[in-house]
């Protein structure tokens, strides 16, 4: 299938407050103190494989918001 990655630099700020878990995971509350260089690619990605109780739905047309790409410069 088609996907469209978005990927970018971890690269916190300074003054960015991190907890532990989101330096752990990369997953934090605001994305704009610590990542840069965003890029978009579209591409091959393997078909995935749901899990119980999941689904998977095939999509139509999708839409990539202009504020996905803002990172700090």
């Amino acid at each position: 299938m088609q996907a469209l990655t978005l990927s970018a630099d971890w690269a916190p700020c300074p003054d960015a407050a991190l907890s532990d878990s989101e330096i752990k995971t990369r997953r934090v509350r605001s994305g704009s103190h610590v990542w840069r260089n965003p890029r978009i690619a579209l591409g091959a990605s393997p078909d995935p494989t749901p899990n119980l109780g999941e689904v998977i739905i095939q999509v139509a047309a999708v839409g990539v918001c202009g504020s996905d790409m803002h990172g700090r410069i």
